[in-house]
C-alpha cells in the first residue's frame, strides 16, 4: 500500500476530480498508519503543486475561450 501511495503523491493530477480522490486517498490518516516517503510535508507540496497547475490550466484556457 505504501508504493501505491507514493505513486499517487507523485501522479499529478490531470482534473479537480483527480485532487478530489488524490485528497481523499492520501489525506493523514487514511492509510492506516502507513508512512509516505517524504512525509507530510511532501504529501502536502504534491496537493499544492496541483491545485496552482490546475488553476493555471484553467486560466489559459478562459483565455483561449474568450479570445474566440
Amino acid at each position: 500500500m505504501k508504493r501505491l501511495a507514493d505513486a499517487v503523491r507523485n501522479e499529478p493530477a490531470q482534473s479537480l476530480a483527480d485532487l478530489r480522490h488524490k485528497v481523499i486517498y492520501l489525506w493523514p490518516g487514511s492509510l492506516s498508519g502507513q508512512r509516505l516517503k517524504g512525509g507530510l510535508a511532501a504529501t502536502f507540496q504534491s496537493f499544492r503543486e496541483d491545485v496552482l497547475r490546475l488553476a493555471a490550466d484553467d486560466r489559459s484556457e478562459k483565455a483561449d475561450e474568450a479570445a474566440q
